[in-house]
């Protein structure tokens, strides 16, 4: 049977192959990550209205890649081997924004999904949960007790 895939999950995927190719690699120069801007807009496109703290997120994640504050860093003649801690984590905000996709992305598919159920639900299990207990007719007891000689 095939599937049927929504722009959402496409750019989902494109986003996370991208960030994966991108960490491993042994060189990923700034250049290299021009298509973050683009998919994380097109994954902010795709997200439902409903969800503020993704999209607070990803307009940060692309403030980010589209101010590119590594570059108001001192770099050069080795300057970046004496960064301190805080200007790490702003030369590094390229690579740490891609692995909090992949981090989320995996905990997402990792961790169990609490899925709604209430009335009107069509879960079987949840209908036979809040269904009212009804009485064993007498005819069904003695059905039993002939199947099982007791």
């Amino acid at each position: 049977m095939r599937r049927a895939f929504r722009t959402g999950q496409v750019t989902h995927a494109l986003l996370l192959n991208a960030a994966a190719g991108l960490l491993i690699s042994p060189i990923s120069w700034s250049h290299h990550w021009v298509w973050a801007v683009p998919a994380l807009l097109t994954y902010l496109a795709a997200t439902g209205s409903h969800r503020r703290r993704p999209t607070a997120v990803v307009v940060l994640a692309v403030l980010i890649f589209a101010v590119g504050l590594h570059w108001l860093l001192p770099a050069g003649g080795g300057r970046e081997l004496h960064w301190a801690w805080w200007q790490h984590i702003i030369g590094d905000s390229y690579a740490l924004i891609g692995l909090a996709v992949l981090i989320h992305a995996a905990a997402g598919s990792l961790l169990p999904h609490q899925q709604r159920r209430g009335p009107g639900s069509t879960d079987p299990l949840w209908a036979a949960h809040n269904r009212e207990l009804e009485r064993v007719p007498a005819a069904a007891h003695a059905e039993v007790e002939a199947l099982t000689g007791s």
